[in-house]
């Protein structure tokens, strides 16, 4: 019976992966190989994650003692369970607070973000959760139990002790590029109750702009590259094709190496454009590209633009999947 719940509410996620394997030819999102890619370290992604932490508890000091405070209650609801001495609310409880720490080391593990707190912000409602559905009964065992005082307290201890470790010990610094905490809002909402543009957002608009006039007086297909695909690509319109140097946009670019002539920061991997690429997004020909690149491109370009429910394409996911085109890559 419990195993006919946890498939009952994991439906929602399994329906999810079905309909993308389906429609997008992969389980995650592209922008899942544009971001993690094997040329950087886990020690790397792991330094990045912690600068990423620190940034949250220097911006946002509220957040540590609502994840502490999740921390020990999770753990006192675990080990009512484990001892026999809980019921079914401490396991439900106890799963949702571990859920919320295993989230915080996958976060670690990907090297947080650009943006400060976002990635937090799911961990933070949660333990928000564990403690709203905990702290009744976490206060009630405080005062009845010495033990578990002492428990509290050396829990406590350690978490901010970490805390204050990942702050003042480097990670403060900057990690491969600035992590921002308020400047990407790029819209203002003025005194006349009127919305404009940041002067970094009108120049990618105006950038954008640009690409637009010069697609709209060419004869062929306008194709250019960027790395800046929000407003600039949004103002550049549906005429210009934006071959995307980070890769979020392009499912090719994802799975190649990084640039090693540009510095790599979170969020942002640059990857050399392989020779012929440019002209086969524009002509649609592929003959100017390496052999097997251009093999590797046919399946790929298949799976992600191919009809959906083509024969073909169905047993090209499969193959892609089983990493039979791998190798084409390594060539």
């Amino acid at each position: 019976m419990k195993w006919g719940r946890v498939l009952l509410g994991s439906t929602p996620l399994i329906a999810w992966f079905c309909f993308s394997l389906l429609y997008h030819g992969f389980l995650v999102p592209n922008t899942a190989p544009a971001k993690l890619c094997e040329e950087i370290t886990v020690g790397e992604y792991v330094h990045e994650g912690l600068v990423y932490t620190a940034e949250l508890i220097r911006w946002d000091p509220v957040a540590v003692p609502i994840l502490v405070m999740a921390l020990v209650i999770t753990v006192g609801a675990a080990l009512r369970r484990l001892s026999g001495k809980g019921d079914s609310r401490d396991g439900r409880l106890a799963a949702l607070g571990v859920g919320v720490f295993l989230y915080g080391g996958y976060v670690l593990w990907i090297g947080g973000g650009f943006l400060s707190g976002r990635f937090w912000a799911p961990a933070l409602f949660s333990a928000i959760l564990v403690i709203a559905f905990g702290s009744g009964e976490f206060v009630q065992r405080l005062r009845a139990s010495s033990s578990s005082r002492r428990l509290a307290t050396a829990l406590g201890a350690l978490a901010l002790l970490g805390a204050l470790f990942a702050f003042g010990h480097g990670f403060t610094e900057e990690g491969r590029g600035p992590i921002h905490a308020r400047s990407l809002a790029h819209y203002r909402l003025e005194s006349d109750g009127s919305w404009s543009m940041t002067e970094k957002a009108a120049k990618w608009w105006d950038a954008g702009l640009k690409h637009r006039r010069l697609a709209e007086g060419s004869r062929d297909r306008y194709v250019t590259s960027f790395g800046v695909i929000g407003f600039k690509g949004l103002a550049a319109g549906p005429e210009v094709t934006v071959v995307d140097r980070h890769g979020l946009a392009d499912p090719l670019l994802a799975r190649l190496p990084l640039d090693p002539s540009e510095p790599w920061r979170i969020g942002h991997l640059k990857r050399a454009i392989p020779a012929g690429y440019v002209v086969a997004r524009q002509t649609g020909s592929l003959e100017g590209m390496q052999p097997g690149l251009r093999e590797y491109d046919e399946h790929l370009r298949r799976i992600v633009a191919g009809p959906i429910f083509e024969w073909e394409r169905l047993k090209t996911i499969l193959s892609f999947h089983l990493g039979r085109y791998d190798h084409l890559l390594e060539e």
